[in-house]
């Protein structure tokens, strides 16, 4: 079942506060070269209509998630 465009953003909107509360500056570098820095909710809309973005930056989430659980615990 495909996501609604709503879902994707909030899914985005999470996935980037998960990456801010991480407080590594190197994993929020890694991420920002993807999702812009403080993104607008323009940005997320743009993100969250855009499959294929929107496929990648869950893709670069669950490997910067799984760094941090790798080096950070």
């Amino acid at each position: 079942i495909m996501d609604s465009l709503k879902d994707r953003i909030e899914i985005i909107k999470y996935m980037n506060d998960f990456i801010i509360e991480l407080g590594d500056e190197d994993i929020y570098s890694s991420w920002i070269m993807t999702v812009p820095d403080e993104p607008t909710e323009s940005d997320f809309i743009d993100m969250a209509l855009d499959m294929p973005f929107y496929n990648y930056v869950i893709e670069v989430y669950a490997d910067l998630v799984a760094y941090d659980k790798k080096y950070n615990y």
